[in-house]
């Protein structure tokens, strides 16, 4: 029907709202609070006829595309977003969405106010559940790598990187500090007892030396033996590790002095650049050192005395005036070729 009216023609529709006539028939209206009469209903339609306001259908290659982005962003975020921010994010997005329907709906175009918020939610929830699973998966591999080396604390700090996907085989080259520690005169020690005294033994002493490497959040790469490898400045950044390192010595010296077993240790500390990382193959790997520095770190442990903490000219020159070093001259030792000028770190009582 078509309702052709000139500006000089008025259209009066005649009858009874509904609180005057509460008998008559009513209906529901979307933009009434309660039920509209019949004439108010007929006054709307030929409302919409006389503005030309008739609703419309969304072309459907449209409306197939808007719901297909919407899903897709929805699951997109759900799935790689931290949880807190996933949530937040995901009630934005059905809120602009809702908005843009309305807009639309307001303008006469029919809007999809069910299947496509269904839709997204019902593919967010898988989406956030994988996104759950991998990083549960990223956290228990760091655990897994470096539970047992580090301190919890830096556990922790690890688990809270957004890098985990990449603690996989291979390595960077960082700057570090090393330290050997190694207990002298372990072999004849154990000569002439049980090997059930020579492991408690053995285990009392690491136990020490790892209680003071984790109070300076150092990392336990290794035992080699009655030995330890420790790092600093890997996995996470310390800019003091050095000084770090010689507080870790000096604590084990200390430690030590009266240890039970009478067991004494020699300590070599160097610093420089290795290349750190996973080395080995996917089905055993561990993450360590590698390079010059860890072989120099090496050899002055080797000529560390007992209770001595032999340490390099990189190091003293790093720490400057906030250790006393009792100067050792130049040395040379296995594998390299130029001699190495070192120190003995002064511990005091």
């Amino acid at each position: 029907m078509n309702l052709l009216l000139d500006r000089n023609h008025k259209l009066v529709l005649v009858g009874f709202a509904a609180d005057i006539d509460p008998g008559s028939n009513t209906y529901e209206v979307p933009n009434l609070v309660g039920k509209a009469a019949a004439i108010e209903v007929m006054a709307c339609a030929v409302q919409t006829l006389l503005d030309h306001r008739s609703m419309r259908e969304i072309p459907r290659s449209l409306w197939y595309l808007v719901m297909l982005l919407f899903i897709l962003t929805m699951a997109i975020l759900t799935g790689l977003a931290k949880p807190i921010q996933a949530v937040f994010g995901g009630v934005g997005l059905l809120v602009v969405y809702f908005l843009g329907a309305s807009l639309a709906y307001r303008y006469g175009w029919y809007a999809d106010f069910l299947v496509a918020p269904v839709a997204a939610t019902v593919c967010a929830v898988p989406a956030a559940a994988a996104n759950a699973w991998l990083n549960l998966r990223a956290r228990q591999r760091v655990v897994d790598l470096f539970g047992r080396y580090v301190p919890r604390a830096i556990v922790n700090q690890l688990i809270q990187r957004s890098d985990l996907q990449n603690l996989t085989l291979g390595g960077t080259k960082r700057e570090v500090t090393v330290m050997f520690a190694d207990i002298r005169g372990f072999t004849s020690f154990s000569q002439h007892l049980p090997p059930e005294q020579v492991v408690h033994e053995l285990n009392t002493v690491l136990e020490v030396m790892v209680k003071c490497t984790f109070d300076y959040e150092g990392t336990l790469d290794k035992f080699i033996g009655d030995a330890i490898l420790v790092l600093f400045n890997a996995p996470l950044d310390q800019a003091d590790h050095t000084e770090r390192a010689i507080k870790t010595a000096i604590a084990i010296q200390k430690s030590l002095r009266d240890h039970a077993s009478g067991l004494k240790v020699g300590i070599g500390v160097h610093c420089g650049p290795a290349v750190i990382g996973n080395i080995g193959t996917p089905q055993r790997m561990e993450f360590t050192a590698i390079g010059k520095t860890v072989n120099i770190a090496s050899r002055l442990c080797d000529l560390a005395a007992p209770g001595e903490i032999v340490v390099s000219e990189p190091v003293m020159q790093s720490v400057g005036d906030r250790f006393s070093f009792e100067p050792k001259g130049c040395v040379s030792v296995k594998g390299i070729s130029e001699e190495l000028k070192v120190g003995k770190v002064s511990i005091s009582s």
